[in-house]
């Protein structure tokens, strides 16, 4: 995923390789947002990368103040069904 900032990249997302791959691009397109995760005040992505019989996965980054950048966090991808 390409993060963009004023038609710039601003940053490539990536997560851990070993992770779970169930996902369905064609779902994920329609089902991603920024939004704060972590009530931090820092706004944060989260991508839907599938829904199986009502239980929807999700990749999520959490946005580093300090290195002004997403952490791929893998507490919140291994949660199903989030609703902030």
């Amino acid at each position: 995923m390409v993060i963009k900032k004023a038609d710039s990249v601003f940053q490539t997302l990536s997560y851990p390789l070993n992770y779970e791959n169930n996902f369905d691009l064609e779902y994920a397109k329609n089902h991603n947002e920024f939004i704060d995760m972590n009530f931090d005040g820092q706004l944060d992505f989260y991508i839907a990368i599938s829904s199986k019989d009502g239980v929807i996965s999700y990749y999520c980054w959490l946005y580093n103040v300090t290195s002004e950048s997403f952490d791929f966090s893998v507490i919140l991808s291994g949660l199903k069904n989030i609703s902030i």
